[in-house]
Order: C-alpha cells, then structure tokens, then sequence
C-alpha cells in the first residue's frame, strides 16, 4: 500500500507541475500564456477561463497551476492524493483554488473539500471552490 501511495504522489505532483494534463471530461484542454510569459496547461475550459480571469485582475499578485501542493486525504479506509487547481496571492490573501464545472460524486467532494480546507488552515491560507457559476458572474 505505501508504494501505492508514494505513486499516487509523484502522479499528483506531475499533474501540478504541469508535466501531465489529466484526462478532462468533456471539456477542453491546452496551453494558456500567462500575463507573465508562463505557457500553462489546462485541463477544462473552467480552468482557462479562471486563468483569464486571474490575468486580468489588478488585486491578483500572482498565480501559478504548477504549486506543487499534494493534499492527502483519506476515504474508505484508503489514503489518496488530491492536488488543488491553483495557488493565487492576492492584495487580500493567499488562496488555493479548485474549479468545477460539475462534481461526479458528493461524498469524495467532500472529503478532498475538508482535507484541503484543514491543509489551508495549517499554512493560513484559504482554500475555495469556484462553480461554474462563480467564474461566469466574476
């Protein structure tokens, strides 16, 4: 299980390296340059729009996809890896960020929600989710 575990990390931190786009699920995925000359890699539209959105507002410091923050978390019994969306410094703050345009399943919703809320706390940080909702009303 430890093996399993550490391979879980090592793929959790290529994702948020950017050497490894998941697989998005239905929506579309490629490179973003940032305001900054950063080419990132997105996974989903939502992602790209809240890339544009960070870009674009004055209050934002920075931002990066590629923090390398792997939040664990544990579910039926098993230990699992989570890595959020962003890390954004703002006038106000730091944030980690996690963009949805839908949640497949509440019950592991809400569990990675808890871990990278605590994990936040820790560093004293915030951590919040951005609907689809949310990014369309910014």
């Amino acid at each position: 299980q430890e093996s399993v575990r550490r391979a879980r990390v090592i793929l959790a931190r290529m994702i948020s390296e950017g050497q490894l786009v998941p697989k998005s699920h239905g929506g579309k995925s490629g490179p973003f340059v940032s305001r900054d000359g950063h080419r990132v890699k997105y996974a989903s539209s939502y992602e790209r729009m809240r890339m544009q959105l960070l870009d674009s507002c004055a209050a934002v410091r920075s931002w990066t996809h590629s923090h390398g923050i792997v939040v664990e978390y544990q579910i039926d019994g098993k230990t699992r890896s989570y890595v959020p969306d962003f890390l954004v410094v703002t006038d106000d703050g730091t944030f980690v960020e996690e963009v949805k345009g839908w949640i497949r399943d509440e019950r592991v919703f809400w569990v990675k929600f808890h871990a990278a809320v605590d994990f936040c706390n820790e560093w004293g940080w915030s951590y919040r989710v951005l609907r689809k909702d949310d990014l369309e009303s910014l």
